[in-house]
């Protein structure tokens, strides 16, 4: 029986290790596992607020963009409603001289770049930006100066037939973006 009970014993003592080892194990996997769900937990974080920023910063970008067309849209609108064109000097339904320009001197600043004159027939007539200086135009107003001048028809020509006469005027804003606009010159009634 003594040996009975050493076996038993040598048995119990063994079991008891294996035990005892595996208690470690386990506790050794919980922590790994603990730690395995810590990093996924601070990886679903990190993209969590990666998203929510990049979420943020195409709003931040959409709103940018709205604003940026409003201001276009409110420039453009400012430059067309202070455009002006009309007849001076007039002959039957003739124009000795155009006056072209813009109205007001707290418009958005730009740079006028082109004036073109047609009367819808065959005689259409443009200046350039230099071409307009030396005519006397202001092409940068700004601090109280206004854009305007006078336009004279074409040598040889009794002037300019009011009939269907359109005035085309091309600025670019600072920003660069170019606006064109149009002014139907009021006919001169015969």
């Amino acid at each position: 029986m003594a040996v009975q009970s050493n076996a038993t014993a040598k048995a119990q003592s063994t079991a008891d290790n294996a035990f005892s080892q595996a208690q470690v194990i386990s506790s050794q996997a919980d922590s790994a596992i603990a730690v395995q769900s810590t990093a996924t937990a601070k990886a679903q974080s990190t993209a969590d607020n990666a998203f929510s920023q990049a979420a943020a910063d195409k709003a931040a970008a959409d709103q940018a963009a709205a604003d940026k067309a409003a201001a276009d849209k409110a420039a453009q609108s400012n430059i067309s409603s202070n455009f002006v064109a009309g007849n001076v000097e007039t002959a039957g339904k003739y124009s000795k001289k155009l006056i072209v320009g813009f109205a007001g001197t707290d418009i958005t600043p730009f740079t006028l770049t082109k004036v073109s004159v047609s009367d819808g027939s065959n005689l259409s007539v443009s200046y350039s930006e230099e071409e307009l200086e030396t005519l006397g135009f202001n092409t940068n107003p700004g601090d109280g100066k206004k854009c305007n001048g006078y336009l004279m028809p074409q040598q040889g020509s009794i002037g300019w037939d009011t009939s269907n006469l359109l005035v085309t005027a091309t600025v670019r804003l600072q920003d660069g973006k170019v606006i064109t606009v149009t002014q139907k010159v009021t006919p001169v009634n015969n």
